[in-house]
Parts: C-alpha cells; structure tokens; sequence
C-alpha cells in the first residue's frame, strides 16, 4: 500500500508578516504481506533414463505483482539412485521473504544389461 503524508507549515508575525508556506510530502509502501512463489511441477520418482528437466516456478507480490523467483541447484547427486532438489526463494523489496519452495526428482540411470561367456561356439564332437 502507497502511503502519503503531507506536511505544512506557515508563521505570521506580530506585525501581521505573513511567511510564505512550506509544505513537504512524504511517500512511502507499507506492506508486511509475504510474497508466494508456485508451480505445477512436483516433487517424485521419475523413473528410468528421463530426461531431467528442471521445474519452473513463478511468483506473484501484492506491491511488485508477478516475479521470477531466485532458484538454486547443487545439481544431480549419485549416491545408488539419482536425486537432484531445486529450492526457489525470494524476498520483496519491503523485506517480506516468500515461503521457500522445493522440488526434488529422483531417477535411475541404467544401461542395458552385458551377458558374457568363457564358453565358445563350436562343434560338439
């Protein structure tokens, strides 16, 4: 919210001089309600071989209206399964930080299998 103060002042003296009136105007944004940050990704299993595809988020302000949130990675981590978190964070220039929000996928990288022999083909004779 955009708030106004107008100040004035004036002075008459005892010999009835009248000063000429000064005024000054203050503005400012009040506004304590936290920014929100969305998306319509969700977090899960993505199952074999995907193709990863970081999620998208949004966010919308009551003072600076919509807005790209700061997103973060640390990139996919391998430890049996794959798993990969993206945190988005993002605070309003009235110092209001929105409700951080994360999405993490989880996969597995797999090649096909190898089948092998010490045998060898040949006549059975």
């Amino acid at each position: 919210m955009r708030v106004h103060a107008n100040l004035a002042c004036n002075y008459t003296d005892g010999c009835n001089n009248a000063a000429i009136e000064q005024s000054i105007t203050y503005t400012w944004t009040q506004d304590t309600e936290a920014p929100v940050i969305s998306t319509t990704a969700s977090s899960g299993d993505l199952g074999c071989n995907p193709t990863v595809v970081a999620p998208t988020f949004t966010g919308l302000d009551n003072c600076e209206g919509t807005f790209l949130p700061t997103v973060t990675t640390t990139g996919p981590s391998n430890t049996r399964a794959y798993t990969q978190t993206w945190l988005a964070n993002y605070t309003d220039a009235c110092n209001n930080a929105a409700i951080e929000q994360s999405i993490t996928y989880t996969w597995t990288q797999d090649t096909a299998p190898v089948i092998s022999t010490t045998a060898s083909s040949g006549d059975g004779l």
